[in-house]
């Protein structure tokens, strides 16, 4: 089976993108992210079929009872929540699951790789689905930092491909902060994850600029906006048949509605999706610092220019963005003290990133499918 790992760039749709993939024939997919970290990365050095059947079922609760809770909260995507009427979930018999993987395992070569491919297989088998038709693995991966982990385990894949969503990098950028802000009365933003962003939004194209020529581009805008033309192309660009099911967002066929940390309930692809851009949060040199940092970027994609300047100032590059400024102030008022103190580490590693040089300048950036680019 050939792998297409999707990749994302801030709040750019990756979820809804997978949620496009879920009843079409030849996809096989688990219902969400999978993070190439301990203790899952265990899984892939373990020899007992039994045990890393086991593992997975410990690890992923919610994969075989979509109201259950992982150790990363799963009712973030908001899949006890899915249906017309946001009351379904979905269960699969975890036994049934065990006895396929270790069949499958078996009949491998029992290499890292068969092991991925072996629980993707017997998930498909205990969701009750054919498998003889399936021919691609859709892996959500999401971020470039579980992606690093990915990689360490695998180090090459043959054939591997990389849809990277992509949307209007301020409006993401602002999307995540704002919402972000408001999950959880804003406990999961601070210091050390406003980085994370920030690096996410910045300096992705530099970490994936090895993998450039696997990379094809999913813009948020487009898959919305001309939802034919990009899905058409993707099904060419995977060698997948063309299916109406691909413009229903769904999980094991029922309506999903967008993660938690969405203000609203969102209804899959929308023909008059807009983006709102909140000035609020951004002083104008930031803009001008921002935009001049990934300039290329904005573009090569179509995204609009907001900045007047054409060159930052020397020494303003160097004061804090008003963004990390509300979320400083937010670590205050939450009296998150372990936070508190991290501010000067991650400032610094901030100041880091827009110090360095882009990779992509002088190379053609990865194409966007349904673009006539």
């Amino acid at each position: 089976m050939k792998l297409v790992v999707i990749l994302s760039c801030g709040r750019s749709g990756s979820d809804l993108l997978q949620s496009l993939f879920d009843w079409h024939p030849q996809i096989a997919q688990f219902p969400g992210v999978i993070r190439f970290e301990k203790p899952f990365s265990d899984i892939f050095y373990e020899k007992d079929p039994k045990k890393i059947s086991e593992m997975f079922c410990d690890l992923y609760p919610s994969y075989f009872d979509s109201r259950a809770e992982d150790k990363v909260d799963s009712h973030i995507e908001r899949h006890d929540m899915l249906g017309k009427n946001k009351n379904e979930f979905y269960k699969l018999n975890k036994n049934i699951f065990k006895k396929f993987f270790i069949f499958y395992y078996n009949a491998s070569k029992k290499k890292k790789f068969d092991i991925l491919v072996s629980l993707h297989k017997a998930y498909t088998r205990a969701s009750k689905k054919t498998l003889n038709k399936r021919k691609v693995i859709i892996l959500q991966v999401h971020h470039m930092q579980n992606f690093q982990g990915f990689m360490r385990i695998f180090k090459t894949v043959d054939n591997l491909k990389i849809l990277l969503t992509l949307r209007d990098p301020l409006v993401s950028l602002c999307s995540s902060v704002n919402h972000w802000k408001i999950y959880k009365s804003g406990k999961d933003l601070y210091a050390e994850s406003l980085y994370d962003i920030i690096k996410n939004h910045i300096n992705a194209f530099n970490y994936y600029h090895t993998f450039r020529k696997k990379i094809s581009i999913v813009q948020l805008e487009h898959l919305h906006l001309k939802s034919n033309k990009v899905l058409k192309n993707l099904c060419k660009l995977i060698k997948i048949k063309y299916q109406p099911s691909l413009k229903k967002s769904t999980y094991f066929n029922k309506s999903w509605w967008g993660d938690g940390v969405s203000k609203k309930f969102l209804d899959g692809l929308n023909p008059k999706f807009k983006n709102n851009f909140d000035n609020k949060i951004f002083f104008n040199k930031d803009i001008e610092i921002i935009e001049n940092k990934i300039k290329d970027i904005i573009i090569n994609y179509n995204y609009p220019i907001r900045s007047t300047s054409k060159r930052e100032n020397r020494y303003t590059k160097f004061l804090p963005f008003k963004f990390e400024l509300i979320v400083w102030f937010h670590s205050f008022k939450m009296m998150n003290v372990n936070q508190l103190i991290k501010i000067p580490y991650y400032y610094l590693k901030r100041l880091i990133i827009f110090s360095h040089n882009n990779l992509y300048n002088k190379n053609k950036l990865p194409h966007s499918i349904g673009s006539s680019n």
